[in-house]
């Protein structure tokens, strides 16, 4: 399953100016590779983003440069952030 992403402000990526994104579902390879875009505290069960992580997995989701993971308004940014998530089941967490 695929997440598209419109962006309210554009940015530059692959030589093209992008209005828009999409994430794909990620894999067990995208995991090792980026890492898990969460942390999950044992003793309370509270989730926090593991920034890094996820700015590493937004960018192989959606075949971005990391450096256009990095123009991201906040606003996209949160909204990528929150298609990753869903991803694992995690949306809610973030929220808190």
């Amino acid at each position: 399953m695929n997440v598209r992403i419109p962006l309210s402000t554009p940015i530059e990526a692959h030589g093209e100016t992008l209005s828009e994104i999409t994430l794909r579902e990620p894999t067990g390879r995208d995991l090792r590779l980026c890492g898990l875009p969460y942390r999950i505290a044992m003793e309370t069960g509270e989730a926090t983003i593991d920034a890094p992580a996820m700015a590493k997995m937004i960018a192989a989701l959606a075949a971005i440069p990391p450096s256009a993971v990095d123009r991201l308004s906040a606003e996209d940014w949160q909204a990528a952030m929150g298609a990753v998530l869903g991803f694992f089941g995690k949306a809610e967490a973030a929220a808190s």
